[in-house]
């Protein structure tokens, strides 16, 4: 399977501590859990003060008025309530003991994506890893980042005959 190219507009893929703890309902424990990519740094989310919701912002990255596929891996900790959000759009999910992609895709109203725990009280977490934010109608594989936005060049194939024999 070839993919097009594509851009992670979160800089930080997968350092959290550079997101926003929105009024401070959150924090997050970087190299908490084996992530996915078979090392320990995956992040423990927890909320810490009372609210339904505990979320991290990353601001900035949106257009208004185009559509994005924002993506995350998630992994039940105590709680097991995902909430992702486009601009303003939210979508909930049901974590498992597995780590699973989840990705919502929205016409952006606003600058910004959220994740976050869902329906949580104090001392409840959920682990997260690999964020992504693209500029397309679905995802495409994992890009990581450092500390600047990162751009996939495009799958080729060669020698791969004609559309006769594919």
């Amino acid at each position: 399977l070839l993919e097009p190219q594509r851009l992670n507009l979160i800089s930080r893929s997968n350092d959290f501590s550079f997101w926003n703890t929105l009024q401070s309902l959150s924090t997050v424990t970087s190299n908490s859990i084996t992530s996915p990519d078979g090392t320990v740094n995956g992040t423990k989310l927890t909320q810490v003060a009372v609210s339904s919701n505990a979320r991290l912002r990353f601001s900035g990255i949106l257009t208004v008025g185009n559509e994005y596929t924002f993506s995350i891996y998630a992994k039940k900790g105590n709680h097991d309530k995902l909430i992702m959000n486009i601009s303003g759009i939210n979508t909930t999910f049901t974590l498992t003991d597995e780590w699973v992609r989840y990705e919502v895709t929205e016409t952006a109203t606003n600058t910004f994506v959220d994740a976050g725990i869902t329906n949580g009280v104090v001392g409840d977490f959920i682990y997260i890893y690999g964020a992504q934010a693209e500029e397309a109608s679905y995802s495409t594989s994992y890009i990581p980042t450092i500390d600047s936005t990162r751009t996939r060049n495009q799958d080729s194939a060669t020698n791969a005959g004609n559309s006769d024999l594919i």
